[in-house]
């Protein structure tokens, strides 16, 4: 059992511990209020040894989600009573009292725990989300746009379907879909990993950011030292339980660590743009992942930054890759940067415009059944033999 010790007085907090049980573990002592709200979120005890001389506090600026309370009295005093309810005490213990009474409250306490966790436990089992989806956005190189597009495409599905979206960052320290979106974040997913919450669903939402379009944001790990790619995946399927669209936006490189995340994915996006290097390096990624037997419905990929006067045209680069695309963004440097820069997606204050459209259109290779009439993405003109020869440097 953790437990966290609050007292605005240092020899107090000594005087707890010496009572305590040796089967609990301490996993703080503070003398601050606002430190008590941090190690509640982080460390998640199952007990707080709550001191009335923060009683107030408390009342002033109350905990969400908190967790058991034992209140603990310096002196007699009825006004206690009526606080203690106030701050959702479980016991209230008056000093004097002798380690068998400090024992008998955190004995109880074992037992309310217990059936809180099980009474949990059948409700998430019966509120879990069917049919969710794990999307990751993957891409060979930077600069092809895959942060706006994973961000943009879950305002849309958000929009189109009504489901939960949540947006998770897996680029460790230069993640930037909390920037994207004008958010600011203090937690991570290196909290989630040092409090040990990876399969509570309920400590990783208290991470989550909230966006005015009703997604969810988990900002990526501050550091790569404090995160493994199991943590991530048992974050993933965490997620997955209680949202219908869990998007990744994942490291731009092809290691084991990508593959094991692009196994659980139950689709995964391939940005790629028109250049020759962008080409061969999805060319070598489709090749690994036919390798890994993902079937073609798992796989979509997408041409970014289209631009019909590109000199290389898509009906030959699909060739090429023996793949059919999914999807054509077209090229808008003016409404990407603007909304980049203002951190308002394009999609909520661009409703107009191609790059929109085309995001809409992505929206319905998600969800095929929410698909209206709506015109197909621009495909690529007839090819000519100048361009079929840039294609002669990826033949190997």
């Amino acid at each position: 059992m953790k437990i966290v010790i609050a007292n605005k007085e240092h020899e107090n907090i000594d005087d707890i511990k010496k009572l305590l049980p040796p089967f609990v573990t301490i996993i703080g002592a503070v003398t601050c209020y606002e430190e008590l709200k941090e190690i509640v979120i982080t460390r998640r005890p199952d007990v707080v040894l709550f001191n009335m001389n923060m009683a107030q506090d408390f009342i002033a600026d109350p905990m969400i989600d908190c967790p058991y309370i034992l209140a603990v009295a310096d002196i007699p005093n009825p006004e206690y009573l009526r606080l203690g309810v106030e701050i959702r005490a479980r016991d209230l213990l008056i000093k004097p009292f002798h380690a068998e009474r400090l024992n008998d409250a955190i004995n109880k306490s074992v037992g309310f725990i217990e059936k809180d966790r099980r009474d949990k436990q059948k409700n998430d089992e019966g509120s879990k989300v069917q049919n969710s989806k794990i999307i990751s956005f993957f891409s060979t190189q930077g600069g092809v746009g895959q942060t706006v597009m994973a961000v943009n495409l879950a305002i849309d599905l958000k929009r189109v379907t009504n489901g939960s979206v949540v947006v998770v960052d897996g680029n460790a320290l230069f993640g930037s879909v909390p920037i994207v979106l004008d958010l600011y974040n203090e937690r991570s997913m290196t909290d989630i990993v040092a409090s040990n919450s990876q399969s509570d669903i309920e400590f990783i939402e208290s991470m989550l950011l909230s966006h005015s379009s009703g997604v969810k944001i988990l900002p990526g790990p501050h550091e790569d030292l404090t995160m493994k790619v199991s943590d991530l995946i048992t974050i993933l399927n965490t997620l997955k339980t209680a949202y219908n669209y869990v998007i990744l936006d994942l490291k731009k490189m092809f290691v084991e660590q990508t593959i094991d995340i692009l196994d659980i994915s139950d689709i995964i996006f391939v940005l790629m743009s028109l250049n020759i290097p962008c080409i061969r390096n999805t060319n070598i990624s489709l090749n690994k992942m036919r390798a890994l037997y993902y079937s073609p419905e798992k796989i979509k990929i997408i041409v970014n930054e289209f631009n019909s006067s590109s000199e290389i045209e898509i009906k030959d680069v699909e060739s090429h890759l023996n793949w059919t695309s999914s999807g054509h963004i077209p090229y808008d440097k003016n409404v990407v940067l603007q909304s980049i820069n203002e951190g308002k997606p394009f999609v909520l204050h661009q409703p107009g415009t191609a790059i929109t459209a085309a995001i809409r259109n992505l929206s319905y290779v998600v969800e095929p059944s929410f698909q209206k009439d709506v015109p197909s993405g621009s495909k690529g003109t007839d090819k000519s033999d100048e361009k079929k020869g840039l294609f002669k440097w990826l033949k190997k």
